[in-house]
């Protein structure tokens, strides 16, 4: 297996890989005549990377965001069966 730094790329090259990385594009397929080459896609390392603050300054949270857990519960769980459920 080669390892090519990014570095060394052309203009164009450079942006398919950039496509990539932002998620723009999950996979890019080279062809000659036709018939697929080569693929591009993403290491299946990075699949995996957690991006906090990814949507950071995007939505505010209300300071009593917590002060209606009991209420969500109970419509998750309910009463366990145990009482008449309307329908």
């Amino acid at each position: 297996m080669k390892i090519l730094d990014i570095t060394r790329l052309g203009p164009e090259a450079r942006q398919l890989i950039e496509a990539i990385e932002r998620g723009d594009e999950q996979e890019i397929v080279f062809v000659r005549d036709g018939q697929t080459i080569a693929k591009l896609a993403v290491a299946a390392e990075r699949s995996s990377t957690v991006r906090l603050g990814l949507a950071k300054g995007m939505f505010k949270v209300s300071n009593d965001i917590d002060s209606n857990n009991a209420e969500i519960q109970e419509m998750f769980e309910g009463d366990g069966g145990r009482g008449s459920h309307e329908q």
